[in-house]
C-alpha cells in the first residue's frame, strides 16, 4: 500500500473519531494509552481489541475500517500465517547452513 493511501486512511479514521468525540475516550475506557490507540489507527501497531473499539465507534466492521491490515480481515488465518513464516525461517537457516559448509 502506498504511504499516501495509508495517510488518507489515517486522516479519515481520525476525522471520524474526532467527529464522534471519541479520540481519547477509547483509550480511557479500555485502560490503554492514547499512544496505543493512535498507533493502531496509524497502522503502526496491531491490536484487535483496540481496532474493534475504533470500528464500533465509527459504526463499520473492523475489516472495512482497516482494509490494509491482514489480521483484521475475516478470512485471516493466524495459524497458517505462522506456519508459513516458520517454513520460510527454516528454509533461510537451511540455506545459510549449506553456504557455510
Amino acid at each position: 500500500m502506498s504511504s499516501n493511501i495509508h495517510s488518507d486512511l489515517y486522516t479519515q479514521i481520525n476525522a471520524q473519531l474526532t467527529k464522534h468525540g471519541f479520540a481519547t475516550r477509547i483509550a480511557e475506557v479500555m485502560g490503554k494509552s492514547p499512544q496505543s490507540v493512535s498507533a493502531v489507527i496509524a497502522g503502526d501497531s496491531i491490536s484487535r481489541p483496540i481496532a474493534n473499539a475504533i470500528a464500533t465507534v465509527i459504526g463499520e466492521p473492523v475489516h472495512i475500517v482497516f482494509p490494509d491490515i491482514d489480521q483484521y480481515q475475516p478470512d485471516y488465518d493466524r495459524k497458517a500465517k505462522r506456519a508459513l513464516k516458520r517454513a520460510k525461517e527454516v528454509e533461510h537457516i537451511r540455506q545459510q547452513l549449506q553456504m557455510a559448509s
